[in-house]
């Protein structure tokens, strides 16, 4: 019988060369990623950033989490990332805010 094993998974914001602004989880200590060894990075339960206002930029996403006013997409299961920028650890309250999935339309 195989024993449940239960990884440690990490809440992080990805940046991409091409100015994705992504959320999700790895099982990577994220202080540990050399993003010179390696230009990609594979992420779990992932949500993208189509869209933040009233938000102090990429790292006010990864302390305080997006908001009503911001157009985060559905989560899905996994994504690998090529040319990533940057890696930035969040906390649980953004994490939580991330998890909310907020969309709302600005047309």
């Amino acid at each position: 019988m195989a024993a449940n094993i239960q990884v440690q998974e990490y809440p992080v914001i990805v940046t991409t060369s091409l100015y994705g602004i992504l959320f999700g989880y790895i099982t990577q200590r994220p202080e540990t990623i050399d993003l010179y060894e390696k230009n990609y990075i594979e992420l779990k339960r992932v949500r993208m950033c189509c869209f933040y206002d009233k938000i102090r930029g990429i790292l006010d996403l990864a302390v305080s989490g997006p908001n009503s006013e911001c157009q985060i997409t559905p989560q899905i299961a996994w994504l690998k990332i090529k040319d990533v920028n940057a890696v930035f650890p969040c906390s649980e309250q953004a994490a939580k805010e991330w998890e909310q999935g907020y969309f709302k339309y600005h047309g």
